[in-house]
């Protein structure tokens, strides 16, 4: 049998009626696919047996002492997450969609994209079977920006 609990709002007790169900059925594989607080773990307390780092996004970051101010990435990029001040290129990480297209329009390699990968998947055993589940770090991407 599969179950799946599903919301699209917070609290309204995704957690509590799955571990209800999980209990019950005294045998389960568990995977808690909230993307952006996964709280299972924190009712079952599993023994983690792997851990894998999760890329959430990347954000863009330039180097002005390459940068030769042609606008290009300005011009490109449909976020407007670039703009000038100062005379010098700035990209606003929270505007920036990680898309890379500024880094690969960039004539001089100027724009380094910047993986966010501080957060992590866990996969291990509890007293009802096996649980999957990510922790997302605090300041990197969610199920989505807008």
């Amino acid at each position: 049998m599969e179950i799946a609990v599903i919301s699209g709002k917070g609290g309204t007790g995704k957690s509590s009626i799955s571990s209800a169900f999980i209990s019950v059925a005294k045998s389960a594989v568990v995977v808690d696919c909230d993307v952006d607080a996964s709280n299972l773990y924190l009712l079952f307390s599993p023994l983690c047996k792997e851990e894998e780092v999760f890329v959430s996004g990347s954000h863009a970051v330039v180097n002005n002492d390459k940068c030769t101010n042609c606008n290009t990435c300005i011009d490109l990029c449909r976020f407007d997450a670039i703009s000038k001040v100062n005379g010098k290129i700035r990209i606003s990480e929270s505007a920036c969609d990680g898309c890379y297209l500024c880094s690969r329009v960039c004539p001089v390699q100027a724009i380094k994209m910047i993986p966010a990968d501080k957060s992590r998947m866990y996969a291990g055993t509890f007293r009802y079977g096996d649980m999957v589940y990510g922790r997302l770090a605090p300041g990197e991407e969610n199920s989505g920006r807008w």
